[in-house]
């Protein structure tokens, strides 16, 4: 997990698709306008190159991993600012599920906070993009 998110980090997508099973669940929330099921590798990327349509900046820190077999819980918080300038701060937790060294789900919480309020009213604006 730690390899998936560094080399995801540094935009090394073809790295980190190799990391991800064929049948992969990724489940963001629903909440967020980015949220919902994408399942196989190209629907997770594609899904992610979406995301900075909402963000101007957006930062990661991460403050645990912890495993249990094949389960493993990474924690943290996304901070920075969304399009129209406004800050965002949000803890996370993502679980996931790890087959044969790659990743086979992911289900992520997030904090409801300010960052759904914040994402929320960006909605409409960028539908369609």
């Amino acid at each position: 997990m730690r390899q998936a998110y560094d080399v995801f980090g540094r935009g090394e997508i073809d790295q980190f698709i190799k990391l991800l099973d064929d049948s992969v669940e990724w489940n963001i929330p629903a909440e967020l306008p980015y949220g919902g099921i994408y399942r196989s590798p190209e629907a997770v990327v594609e899904m992610m190159s979406t995301i900075s349509n909402y963000y101007l900046t957006r930062n990661l820190e991460i403050t645990s991993f912890d495993e249990l077999d094949d389960l493993v819980v990474v924690r943290g918080r996304h901070f920075g600012k969304v399009t129209d300038g406004r800050d965002y701060d949000a803890g996370f937790a993502a679980f996931f599920t790890v087959h044969a060294g790659r990743i086979a789900t992911m289900r992520e919480y997030v904090d409801p906070g300010k960052v759904i309020l914040v994402l929320d009213s960006l909605k409409t604006e960028n539908a369609g993009r």
